[in-house]
């Protein structure tokens, strides 16, 4: 039996974006939920399991990832375009730690990451 598992995260934030490049994540971001599972069906936020999610994405390409702000990692990311699994289209998508997200619904205050398997 195959099991579809994906990650879908929602970060918001007081970073302004760039109206130049408005879909650039540059910025503090704080995770707000977690969706996953086969169907969707498992959803999590880091309040309700007790901790604060961070991930802040600098002008050099570096990406900091906090868990009650205290860093956990640092790693580069890349901004591109991608074709999706999920519907055969093109997407910013953003590279780090290993795993391709799709960035979606970005606007100055929130964004989502889709995780790409």
């Amino acid at each position: 039996m195959l099991i579809v598992l994906f990650s879908f995260y929602s970060f918001t934030s007081s970073s302004v974006f760039n109206d130049q490049t408005p879909n650039t994540i540059l910025g503090s971001w704080t995770c707000q939920k977690s969706e996953g599972g086969e169907n969707a069906n498992y959803i999590s936020t880091p309040k309700t399991l007790g901790y604060t999610k961070k991930i802040v994405f600098t002008s050099d390409n570096k990406v900091i990832t906090y868990k009650n702000d205290v860093e956990l990692r640092i790693s580069k990311y890349v901004i591109s375009k991608g074709i999706s699994v999920y519907d055969n289209k093109e997407h910013d998508v953003v590279i780090f730690e290993g795993l391709t997200y799709l960035i979606e619904n970005p606007d100055s205050k929130t964004f989502d990451l889709q995780s790409e398997l």
